[in-house]
């Protein structure tokens, strides 16, 4: 019970509690293994973790993020001990330059539980926390290479070098998982990006099958003939190469490549923004077509890669779709500027006025009339109608990933405000809204983005609004309800700038 113990004396009422019973720990870890490990997050080496040994803040850490999966009890106990577990590793002695490699395991949970489980409170905690914990990672230089382990005379056994290895490869994959988050967090939630692609400084990690070797035996076995390692930077420079074929990647590097697509796009826009070169039809489309081309041919290297891709490796690649669509709609507008013009009432902290309002309608009805505009609804359209056409799987496959809904909710505000802007306010709604959604996303799902402009009732968006406030309500993760009541505010009424 070593782990109540850490959680102090104001929670040793849990030691009779069914929700923290030895039986029900055990089905914590279990889901998060399944669950976050498998598909979303592989930080930490599974064949060589022993929960006996383990450090404390990382064994909870990692059941906190089980619980989500578990009953509504168990995640109501996870999101009330959250916030003092979190200030209780951040004041910890052990939270120092050149931290431990369990330590940033431990950061790098806690800061996904906030922010793609917990409450509002939790996630922006989280991002004011971030940068710290980049910093963190900076300081114990977990984005660089490090330098290969020297072992003393006598001390090279299979076993030492097996735990040599662990260590390094447990270290990149941290770094890459870090970087992935922190690219991710600024498409979904427009948080500002800490890390740039050309800061990791990093090999890819190896393939599966040894990373995932029972024992050093079988290590050593497999490493005899494993690929030898690809550095980051080369393999993403390849991706933006027009016509260049990139190394083959593992699924676990296919993913980092993307997040460094993404990251590369960030700056791109940045750097748009900082010298005034953000005009929506101008130069700056160069740069979008060719990250526009990176990403399609990521995907189509995806699709192929998911032909022969077996579970739970097939999970890991299917989480990633939705962050591909996403990047295609971030390619050319704020999603803030969707949710505002969809009626939020507030953005980024600040409550949207009439003058904000007003300004980002302006914006929207001149994006809406891009050819980017176009492409990002076309791919929004195609992303939820894969989601809708095989909802029920969906449920158990794709929404298990933590970022899924938020992505399906910003993909239907893509195309709401398309619509609405384009073709006026929306239609109404079908009495069977199910089936009226598909329809809509057959129409809008044409050969190419450009045959958007002949398709008629683009704004017929409330049944898919329906549906996918529903899908997106079901989510415990309080920051997606906020986006269901979006979609639900929309069902009843047309978006106006606020009252003064």
């Amino acid at each position: 019970m070593r782990v109540i113990d850490y959680c102090g004396p104001s929670w040793q009422n849990l030691r009779g509690d069914t929700r923290m019973t030895r039986g029900a720990m055990m089905e914590y870890m279990e889901l998060f293994w399944t669950r976050v490990h498998e598909t979303q997050a592989p930080a930490v080496h599974r064949a060589s973790f022993k929960a006996s040994t383990a450090p404390t803040p990382l064994l909870l850490s990692m059941m906190l993020l089980g619980c989500y999966f578990s009953s509504l009890e168990a995640y109501k106990l996870a999101c009330q001990l959250h916030s003092g577990f979190r200030g209780k590793v951040l004041c910890s002695n052990d939270f120092r330059p050149r931290a431990e490699l369990w330590l940033h395991q431990t950061i790098l949970l806690i800061v996904i539980f906030g922010k793609l489980c917990s409450t509002r409170m939790d996630h922006e905690m989280s991002h004011i926390f971030w940068s710290s914990c980049v910093t963190l990672g900076r300081r114990s230089a977990i984005f660089s290479q490090r330098a290969p382990a020297v072992f003393a005379p006598g001390h090279d056994d299979i076993e030492t070098q097996w735990a040599a290895w662990i260590e390094e490869e447990v270290a990149k994959r941290i770094a890459l998982i870090v970087f992935g988050v922190d690219v991710e967090h600024a498409a979904f939630f427009r948080h500002s990006p800490t890390l740039s692609a050309f800061q990791i400084q990093l090999q890819l990690p190896c393939d599966e099958e040894l990373w995932e070797a029972r024992d050093a035996q079988e290590w050593a076995r497999l490493r005899v003939n494993a690929r030898p390692p690809i550095p980051f930077i080369s393999a993403l420079k390849a991706s933006l190469m027009a016509g260049h074929a990139p190394p083959a990647l593992n699924p676990f590097s296919r993913i980092a490549i993307l997040h460094g697509l993404l990251s590369v796009a960030q700056d791109l826009q940045w750097r748009d923004h900082v010298i005034g070169m953000s005009q929506p039809e101008g130069r700056a489309n160069n740069w979008r077509d060719m990250i526009s081309a990176s990403y399609n041919s990521w995907k189509s290297r995806l699709d192929t890669c998911l032909v022969t891709a077996t579970f739970p490796t097939s999970q890991l690649l299917r989480a990633s779709i939705s962050l591909y669509a996403i990047a295609h709609i971030t390619l050319s507008i704020d999603i803030h500027e969707l949710q505002i013009y969809a009626g939020a009432e507030s953005a980024l902290g600040l409550v949207v006025s009439a003058a904000i309002y007003n300004a980002t309608e302006a914006r929207i009805k001149l994006w809406s009339q891009t050819k980017d505009a176009r492409a990002a609804c076309w791919h929004a359209a195609f992303f939820l109608r894969s989601s809708l056409q095989h909802y029920q799987q969906s449920t158990v496959d794709l929404a298990g990933c933590l970022h899924h809904r938020w992505s399906v909710f910003i993909a239907t505000l893509t195309l709401y405000c398309y619509g609405r802007s384009t073709s006026g306010e929306p239609g109404p709604r079908s009495e069977n809204y199910q089936e009226g959604a598909m329809r809509y996303l057959d129409t809008m799902c044409t050969n190419s983005p450009e045959g958007l402009l002949a398709v008629e009732g683009k704004n017929n968006t409330l049944d898919l609004c329906q549906t996918i406030c529903e899908y997106v309500q079901a989510s415990r993760w309080e920051i997606a309800q906020e986006g269901a009541r979006i979609l639900k505010v929309l069902l009843t009424k047309n978006p106006s700038p606020p009252k003064a």
